[in-house]
């Protein structure tokens, strides 16, 4: 499986990021501190995510957005075994993501494209640390961490954050994310991830944000399936 299709698919679950227990940050250089210790306790109770999302991506060539935005629902749940992850997309067409242990799944037109991802695993876990439930520790392992500083997004107090990847292939594909973390709700509400040439982003923005609640049946499910091809 190219490399190239495992960070292509991890992206999806990587925009749904960086959760963080709700906290009061100090202002001043010890607030990357706390943030990132808010997130150890929070991983601590962590049992399932879910949420909306719509994700653009950005041309630095023609310098705007190119149509069409995805939109869709991601969900995520913690096991014995670690973070199982499904984004279903409803725009611009119908297609669902499954990853569970080391096994990537895409369905999309009636067919289920299986991968194993375990020769990847350094790639896919560099951004599955990014996701709820995710410690600060963690964070730090897989990347070089900078605080901007508070900023507002879409009338919400923020923090945002600067990561650039520790592992070099990696790096070569995503130079860095950026997010902005919302201490009071205690998530990412928005992400920008910089994919290989210089410039170009993809963003995501997230509502109906829901923690540790029951997810749906279907979540993890698939439609009806006429063809499934292992790579």
């Amino acid at each position: 499986m190219a490399t190239k299709k495992v960070l292509g698919v991890a992206l999806c679950f990587a925009a749904f990021t960086a959760t963080v227990a709700p906290a009061a940050f100090s202002e001043g250089s010890g607030r990357l501190d706390q943030i990132l210790a808010a997130m150890d306790q929070n991983a601590k109770t962590f049992r399932t995510a879910q949420a909306s999302f719509t994700a653009r991506m950005f041309n630095s060539v023609i310098n705007a957005f190119v149509p069409p935005d995805d939109t869709g629902k991601i969900y995520l749940q913690k096991t014995g075994s670690g973070i199982e992850a499904s984004a279903i997309y409803t725009q611009p067409r119908e297609k669902q993501i499954v990853f569970s242990g080391d096994k990537l799944e895409i369905y999309q037109n009636g067919q289920i494209n299986t991968y194993n991802a375990s020769a990847h695993r350094d790639e896919l876990e560099t951004f599955l640390v990014l996701g709820f439930g995710s410690s600060g520790e963690d964070m730090r392992k897989s990347f070089d961490i900078q605080d901007f500083g508070p900023e507002t997004v879409d009338g919400f107090d923020t923090e945002k954050l600067d990561l650039v990847p520790k592992s070099a292939s990696v790096l070569v594909h995503v130079p860095h994310i950026v997010l902005w973390i919302d201490p009071k709700l205690g998530v990412s509400r928005q992400q920008q991830i910089y994919v290989e040439k210089e410039g170009d982003y993809r963003l995501a923005t997230y509502t109906n944000i829901e923690l540790n609640r029951n997810l749906p049946k279907n979540a993890f499910k698939f439609k009806a399936v006429q063809k499934t091809v292992i790579h």
